[in-house]
């Protein structure tokens, strides 16, 4: 039964156009559509010496009368070709031509879309140890090709079947192809790909869906490295070079080009990196000789290396010094410390007392000891700096020293120190290992106030010689005021 799309109305009639849909060719993309024109008698008959009907380009002659009924009049059989998409809309057009009446009727009409190309409908992320899936619908039924494009290329397969679902069962080659492409990170976008064929071999339409690849299990080869202290200093206390003075020895760390580390899959070595305790430091890989790298002061017995490669992957080794020593330094109380003059203060002689602690224990090949105390001094005003002369020899109880007793100047009578200077006095405590250096001061021997037999001194001691019940800065009072006058009146 034709479906109408257009009527037009005549006098004792009507006249519509409309269609049936015969069959569509899905290969070739096209609808067999069957058109009608037909007469539509509403009165009890239409009369007319002649006349002709029309649709879609063709035309028929009618009859000179026709009771009341309906007539298909004239059709027409037409293969109608569908878009790229399968779709098709257009206009039915048609008239009745007579010598009693005339008209034109016209509608638009849409036919069935014809499947086209197959469509993804999913796909998966996948890691290049695994096989992607892609699904899909080809309701066309066509021939379809699949593939992964990536990096400029691709992985193919050509007339997959039309099951809805294609997985990709990788060979070694096309996994090693896919490492290939991302040797700096370990991702990589992959577009899994449905073509369709239509009419033969040829692709003319595409689906898809933009996946990730992960690079997994894709660590370096790496499993030992050799390491050694080698500041002589502490190797001379130790006796051994695998051992740690912990904050002292310089551990350097050397990685064999046998030992060397291997990157996997596609990537290359970028480098090693040493962890000592904080400290860290970057070590050039060669694929063709030794390489090293040193962390001084190294605060830790665990040594971390890294070995990395061009996509940040790396593997570590975790070796450990063979023994840790943890010495700590020479300490002086300098809260403790003074340097005083004799005579309450007033005197030319100068005494230091100090106290502190050092590690008595055994670094392996030596015992720890304080070795060496010295001093050198200078008076505040100067800026070179004298060595001293005294013998300094502490008082040693375990791990705790102390000392007090004078030390000489380089003065005429080195055992006296100006009375009118101040001193800086710097006096460095030395074991086997390390220094430490305390700062006093010496003050200046002028009194502030002199009690003497005969008078009172201010600001300097009391000359007996001078006289006078009051001096100032050891000159007579009156003198004093008189030396002021002078300068008033110059």
């Amino acid at each position: 039964m034709a479906t109408i799309v257009g009527t037009v109305y005549l006098s004792g009639c009507n006249y519509q156009v409309g269609y049936d849909l015969l069959g569509q060719n899905t290969a070739g993309n096209y609808s067999t559509v069957r058109f009608y024109g037909i007469l539509n008698v509403t009165g009890t008959y239409v009369s007319w010496s002649r006349g002709t009907a029309s649709v879609w380009g063709a035309s028929a002659g009618l009859a000179t009368r026709y009771n009341r009924g309906s007539y298909t009049v004239v059709t027409q059989d037409v293969n109608i070709g569908h878009d790229n998409q399968g779709n098709y809309s257009g206009t039915i057009s048609g008239s009745l031509s007579t010598t009693f009446v005339s008209g034109t009727a016209s509608g638009g009409f849409s036919l069935p879309s014809i499947p086209r190309q197959a469509n993804v409908t999913g796909a998966t992320d996948f890691t290049d140890e695994q096989n992607p899936r892609i699904t899909f619908s080809n309701p066309g039924g066509f021939r379809i090709n699949a593939r992964l494009e990536f990096g400029g290329t691709n992985i193919r397969r050509d007339n997959i079947p039309n099951t809805g679902s294609y997985t990709f069962n990788l060979t070694d080659s096309e996994r090693n192809l896919l490492r290939s492409k991302t040797p700096n990170s370990n991702t990589m976008t992959v577009r899994e790909v449905i073509a369709t064929c239509i009419g033969g071999t040829t692709e003319n339409y595409w689906s898809w869906q933009d996946k990730k690849m992960t690079i997994v299990n894709a660590n370096p080869t790496f499993s030992t490295f050799d390491f050694e202290d080698i500041n002589p200093k502490t190797i001379a206390l130790t006796g051994d070079n695998q051992v740690n003075i912990n904050g002292y020895s310089n551990i350097k760390v050397t990685i064999p080009v046998e030992n060397k580390a291997i990157a996997k899959k596609s990537a290359t070595m970028n480098k090693y990196r040493l962890s000592i305790g904080t400290s860290t430091t970057d070590i050039l890989y060669s694929d063709t000789k030794d390489v090293s790298g040193t962390i001084n002061s190294a605060t830790s017995g665990t040594y971390n290396l890294y070995a990395t490669d061009s996509r940040n992957n790396s593997t570590l080794v975790t070796k450990l010094a063979k023994k840790v020593i943890d010495y700590t330094p020479v300490n002086v109380n300098s809260v403790n410390a003074t340097a005083t003059r004799d005579s309450n203060g007033v005197g030319k002689k100068c005494t230091v007392s100090f106290d502190g602690t050092f590690w008595n224990g055994d670094f392996g090949a030596i015992t720890n000891h304080l070795e060496n105390i010295t001093y050198r001094f200078k008076k505040t005003t100067d800026n070179t700096w004298v060595t001293g002369t005294s013998n300094i020899t502490v008082t040693v109880d375990k791990n705790k020293f102390s000392f007090s007793g004078k030390l000489k100047s380089n003065n005429e009578n080195p055992d006296e120190w100006d009375l009118d200077s101040t001193y800086n006095i710097e006096i460095t405590i030395s074991d086997t290992l390390s220094s430490s250096v305390l700062n006093l001061v010496l003050n200046s021997g002028i009194p502030t106030i002199a009690l003497a037999k005969n008078g009172v001194g201010i600001m300097g001691k009391y000359d007996e010689s001078a006289g006078g019940l009051l001096q100032i800065g050891s000159i007579p009072i009156d003198q004093y005021i008189q030396n002021i006058i002078n300068k008033g009146g110059n």
